[in-house]
């Protein structure tokens, strides 16, 4: 039976003097490895959090999370 991967929480924090609230955009690197954990462990969601805000992002999503110089 085994592990199921649901969720990938990854938090986007700043130091207080940025005011804590880090960007919720995932970075390249961050989009790369969700693809990799879909493709490799069947991830179904990745959450970013800033510990105020949060977005949700589906698997079906990753392909579309690309770097302006990819578009």
């Amino acid at each position: 039976m085994g592990w199921t991967f649901n969720y990938h929480l990854h938090n986007h924090y700043e130091p207080k003097a940025n005011g804590y609230l880090g960007i919720l955009a995932p970075s390249i690197s961050d989009a790369q490895y969700y693809l990799f954990l879909s493709e490799e462990y069947s991830l179904k969601q990745a959450i970013v959090t800033n510990g105020f805000h949060t977005v949700e992002i589906q698997r079906e999503e990753f392909q579309k999370l690309k770097s302006p110089e990819n578009d």
